[in-house]
């Protein structure tokens, strides 16, 4: 594992905070949210590299009215690969 890790074709299964929708996203539309509410990109190394009681942001459609991205906090539950995500959408 070292600096050119792709991890691009990860997801993660995702829980909102609000209204405790479960989903699987993927893992570049999540940033981990720093001091004075910084977000940074969230960019694991592993498939354990997540701390599940962190909250995380969330960029995606889910739940919005007017078709557009929004942000939403929420915890990660597992981390998975892409060849996890083509049997899943199988």
């Amino acid at each position: 594992m070292g600096e050119n890790l792709d991890n691009s074709g990860w997801f993660a299964s995702v829980k909102y905070l609000v209204g405790e929708k479960t989903e699987y996203v993927p893992i570049t539309a999540i940033s981990e949210i720093g001091p004075s509410y910084l977000r940074t990109p969230f960019l694991p190394k592993h498939l354990e590299d997540f701390t599940p009681e962190r909250i995380y942001c969330v960029k995606t459609k889910t739940s919005s009215r007017n078709g557009r991205i929004h942000l939403y906090n929420a915890v990660i539950g597992r981390l998975a690969g892409k060849q996890f995500w083509i049997i899943l959408k199988a």
